[in-house]
């Protein structure tokens, strides 16, 4: 936690758990992902994580993938859910399932 304050990432960190995220993964993403790409920090936005770590814990996003989508986040900026990243998005197993029972 002291990396997320020290780092100044605590705003991401209280804005995802009032979106109900749960409090361990928002840490763990802020002090991983978000603080490993601090230079780029400026094209992610609140919602665009707290999005992403929404979707991870909903299970839309498996933890790899939910770090991947963070990456590119704080490299390109967008949306999670509407940015074109079918080879991430695809992959998850809800997506699967969707997929294939439509066949």
């Amino acid at each position: 936690m002291e990396v997320v304050i020290d780092l100044g990432l605590d705003g991401y960190v209280n804005g995802a758990i009032d979106a109900d995220v749960a409090p361990e993964l928002a840490i763990a993403r802020a002090a991983n992902e978000l603080a490993a790409g601090i230079d780029t920090l400026h094209n992610l936005t609140l919602a665009s994580f707290v999005t992403t770590l929404s979707m991870e814990q909903s299970g839309d996003l498996s933890a790899t993938q939910a770090k991947t989508v963070l990456l590119e986040l704080l490299g390109n900026g967008g949306d999670p859910r509407t940015s074109p990243r079918p080879r991430v998005l695809s992959a998850s197993p809800r997506a699967r399932s969707a997929t294939s029972s439509r066949h």
